[in-house]
This record gives C-alpha cells, sequence and structure tokens, in this order.
C-alpha cells in the first residue's frame, strides 16, 4: 500500500495547521478486524486465527493454542518466535489500532515495501524482541516511494521490549523516504526499563530519519534508544534526523543517541516547531557532521538532569528562543563547549582528545540560559547535576536574600552587628567623656590652688609693707618736701596695697577662664 501521496498531504496540512495555531486533526481508528502477514490474511468474528512460518519466513494458515507462530484475535496479533518475509507488500499490514504481543523472537521483512504498516495507531509489547526491516532491491513498483521500517498513521508505542526497526535502501532502488520508525498523525512513545530500541534510516531522495513523528511528539521515558538517519540526495527540502517530531521531543532518565546524515536540513534530534528537553538521569547524544549540520535544532531547548552532548559540523544547537539549563535546588549544572573539531564525537564516550572550555556562568546553581556563543560552537556538553559545596550553598542563599525587598535572616543579623557596634561607639564615648570631665575638674581644680598660693602671697606681701616703709624713712624727704612730690604724681599711680593683691586675681582669673572653656568645649566635642 503505497502513500507517499497521503504522507505529502498529511506534511502540508500539518505545517498549514500549526501556522495558524491549530493542532491536526487525527481520525479515530477501530481495532483492526484483520492483519495481513506476508500473503496471509487472519481474521475473524470474534475467533482467533493461527498461522506457521517457516524459517524463510513463508506463512501459512495453520496451528492452534500452544502450537503456533502467529495469532490474531480481537486486534492483537500474538508473534511466538515468527519469521515472516515479503517481497511484493508490507510484511505485515493492519486496518486498524493493532497491538502486538511479543514471546520469544521475531522478525518481519519487506522488500518493496514497509516492513509493518497500520492504519491506526501501533503498541508492541510483551516478553521477547522484534526485529523489522524495509528493503527495496529493484526500483519502487506501483507508485510506492517509502521505505519505512514501521509505519502507523496514529501513535506507535513501544512498551519495555526489544525492537530493531529499519528503512533501508538495498539495491537498485530508492524511496523518497526512508525512517526507521515513523508516526504519521501521532506521537511516537518509548518506555520502561527494559525497552531496548534501535531505529535507522536508509539513504532516501528526500526524507531519511530513524524516529519521525511527522506531525506529533516523540517521548523517550527510561530504556536505551539509537536512532541513526542516512544520507538524502542533498536537496533543497531534504531532511536528515536521528530523531525528528512535529512538536516535543523529551527525553527522562533514558539513554539515547541520535544521529543525522547529509541533507540540506540534518539535525541529531529535530524538532520543528516544540521544544527539546532532556531530564531525569538521562544520557543524551546528538549529532550530525553534515556540511550544515546541527546537533539539537528546536524553538527551544532544556536541560534539568543528566547529561547531553551536542555536536554539529556548523554548530552544536540551533534554538531561536534560547537553551536552558535548570538544576535543582542544592544541585549543579556544568556547561563546556569545544569548537573547530574535526572528528565530532557521536557519544558521551567518544571525548577524550577534546578540549574544553567551561562557559562563562557556568557551573549553574540555579535556572539559566546559555549564552549564544555556547551554541554555536562545535560541540556543547552539559554534565550531569552534582551536589553543590555547602559553604557555597549558604553563600548563595545569603546573597539571594540580601537582594529581597523583604527584611531577611541575613539582614536581621546585619542589623543586629551594626546595633552592637554602635552601642560599642557610644559607651567608648561615654568612657573618654568621662575621663575629660575628670581632666577638666582636675585643672580647674589646680587653677583654683594657683589662685589660693596667689592670694598667700599677696597677704606675705602686705605684711612686709611696715617694715619696709620703716627702713626707708631715715633717708626719706620732709613731709613737705613729700607732700609735694605726691600732689604730683599721686592721679598717676595706684596705691601700693590695692596693686599687690589685684593683679595676681586678674591674671588667675583670666587662666582659669581660659582652661574652663577649654574643657567644656572638650566635653562636648566627646559626647558628641
Amino acid at each position: 500500500m503505497g502513500n507517499g501521496g497521503k504522507r505529502k498531504m498529511m506534511l502540508a496540512a500539518t505545517v498549514a495547521a500549526l501556522a495558524i495555531g491549530v493542532a491536526p486533526a487525527i481520525a479515530d481508528a477501530q481495532p483492526a478486524s484483520s492483519v495481513v502477514a506476508g500473503s496471509v490474511t487472519l481474521g475473524g468474528a470474534g475467533k482467533a486465527a493461527y498461522a506457521k512460518t517457516d524459517p524463510a519466513g513463508s506463512v501459512a494458515l495453520g496451528g492452534g493454542e500452544g502450537d503456533y507462530n502467529l495469532k490474531f484475535q480481537d486486534g492483537t496479533l500474538y508473534l511466538n518466535h515468527a519469521t515472516v518475509s515479503c517481497i511484493a507488500g508490507e510484511g505485515i499490514l493492519g486496518d486498524g489500532d493493532l497491538r502486538i504481543m511479543l514471546n520469544g523472537d521475531s522478525s518481519v521483512t519487506s522488500q518493496g515495501a514497509n516492513g509493518i504498516e497500520v492504519d491506526g495507531s501501533l503498541w508492541i509489547g510483551g516478553a521477547g524482541s522484534l526485529e523489522v526491516e524495509s528493503g527495496m532491491d529493484r526500483p519502487a513498483h506501483d507508485g510506492n516511494d517509502e521505505c519505512d521500517g514501521i509505519y502507523a498513521t496514529g501513535d506507535v508505542v513501544i512498551d519495555s521490549v526489544s525492537v530493531k526497526a529499519s528503512g533501508l535502501d538495498q539495491g537498485e532502488g530508492e524511496a523518497k523516504y526512508g525512517v526507521g520508525i515513523y508516526s504519521e498523525e501521532g506521537d511516537v512513545v518509548i518506555k520502561g526499563a527494559k525497552a531496548d530500541v534501535e531505529a535507522r534510516g536508509g539513504r532516501a531522495a528526500e526524507v531519511s530519519a530513524g524516529i519521525s513523528a511527522n506531525a506529533g511528539a516523540v517521548k523517550i521515558e527510561d530504556g536505551t534508544v539509537v536512532a541513526t538517519a542516512g544520507n538524502t540526495d542533498a536537496g533543497k527540502g531534504s531532511i536528515s534526523s536521528g530523531i525528528h517530531a512535529a512538536h516535543d521531543i523529551s527525553v527522562d532518565a533514558a539513554r539515547l543517541t541520535a544521529t543525522a546524515g547529509e541533507a540540506a536540513s540534518s539535525a541529531g534530534m529535530g524538532s520543528a516547531f516544540g521544544s527539546i528537553t532532556v531530564a531525569g538521569d538521562s544520557v543524551v547524544s546528538a549529532s550530525s557532521s553534515a556540511k550544515e549540520g546541527v546537533g539539537i535544532s528546536a524553538v527551544s531547548a532544556s536541560v534539568v538532569g543528566g547529561k547531553l552532548l551536542a555536536s554539529g559540523n556548523f554548530e552544536a544547537a540551533r534554538c531561536p528562543k534560547g537553551f536552558t539549563v535548570a538544576p535543582d535546588a542544592g544541585e549543579v549544572m556544568s556547561v563546556a563547549t569545544a569548537d573547530g573539531v574535526r572528528a565530532l564525537p557521536s557519544d558521551v564516550d567518544g571525548l577524550d582528545g577534546v578540549k574544553f572550555e567551561t562557559v562563562g556562568g557556568a557551573p549553574y546553581t540555579k535556572e539559566g540560559e546559555l549564552p549564544v556563543d555556547a551554541l554555536r560552537a562545535n560541540v556543547l556538553y552539559t554534565t550531569e547535576k552534582k551536589p553543590v559545596d555547602a559553604s557555597r550553598s549558604a553563600r548563595d542563599e545569603d546573597s539571594e536574600k540580601s537582594e529581597s525587598p523583604a527584611k531577611t535572616d541575613g539582614a536581621a543579623k546585619d542589623d543586629a552587628m551594626k546595633e552592637d557596634a554602635a552601642k560599642k561607639d557610644a559607651a567608648a564615648a561615654e568612657k573618654d567623656a568621662a575621663a575629660a570631665e575628670k581632666d577638666v575638674e582636675g585643672t580647674v581644680e589646680k587653677v583654683g590652688e594657683d589662685v589660693e598660693k596667689a592670694l598667700e602671697d599677696s597677704e606675705a606681701n602686705a605684711a612686709r609693707k611696715p617694715q619696709v616703709a620703716k627702713a626707708k624713712d631715715a633717708s626719706a624727704p620732709s613731709k613737705a618736701e613729700a607732700a609735694g612730690r605726691k600732689g604730683s604724681i599721686a592721679s598717676h599711680l595706684p596705691q601700693t596695697g590695692d596693686a599687690n593683691l589685684t593683679l595676681p586675681l586678674v591674671f588667675a582669673g583670666i587662666i582659669g577662664v581660659a582652661l574652663l572653656g577649654a574643657g567644656i568645649a572638650l566635653l562636648f566635642n566627646k559626647r558628641k
């Protein structure tokens, strides 16, 4: 069943719907009423249909419960160590939603179309493994231009089993589309710790991808996935991507390696309209060695856990709306880049010899956006979260608190320290003031003693006055002569007894007032 025209129309409808903000409609499918395996149809109204296969992959009706390789009932196909091979068409074809339950190792091969094709959603689980391969050993026939390992119009879910799906070019013919696992209108979901998926797209004219959700998202939850795309003719509009989705690509607690080939648009992981997110303990590698190749391409990207290695011959990441890292509280995210790398590493185990430089701002202790220069390097490597040094965490926390407009504990401690310092300064000032006051009191007391001594000296001088006068009487002039001289100069001389007392008092007073004023000024300045 060729779906090349349908795929083209669906892609155009998806682009138009996304451009106007409307999700593309997904038709409701009913459980498959029958399946075609090889050239044999299995189905019935509630009855189980059985078939057996030979080592060459031929399918024949027959067998029964406990003795079958294929069993179909109520929309579920049971594969029990089955080998299915088809030359002219799909290996297995379902006309509605189909569940495939594995038991043991089974394989499905088509040499001219898709390996498994379902017109609806496909779920694969059970306990076993499945290998699906689509090849083209001759030119495309009947207008068929697809070469997908697994194709479904709805969701494709792989639940805790091992699946290897390849869309390969094995011969003269070249398909337009070669994808390992492809969903036309839904999501591709891989989940479970036991999930082990390898999806590979072969050489194609227009599109090669390991995993592709044409109108949906790709979600990988636990398990291990390797998605590899082949080369294309590299013409305008050609795409090669390890994982490609219209919407988001998310990886949580899983190990993923996504590699792209040569094409006009080449990316290890590419989301046309969504974001790429790496979380949990994931280890993710996305690379493209194409001439214009990038490691990851999306509207935006974020790493909130695990490791991400993105490498591209042109640039590591192309995210117009930014690339953020967001470690949890108490953890860090290290980010490094390398440029001018000739042999690009395809996974985190091949980093020997790569000279990394730490990105400015790293390590990150809280959410931050990577600088544009980091995305433009050839290799971008974000490592898993590590515990932050306790003292550093405390410093960061204090720094954040100090930036808050509200009064924080750190600010309160600063206020308390300032208050204690002010109290100590006040106590010291009080002590200095008391000492100054004591100095002034001592100075005033000394001035008093000096004044008192001056008075005593004045009184002694006064007591000696009569004795001096008597000593001068012998040589004194007569009273008449003395009276004449006294009358002429009396107005210009003070009385001897008053001068001896007044001058010392005036001198002592001036000194005392000056010292007292200086002491008061000193005391005022200290208290201030």
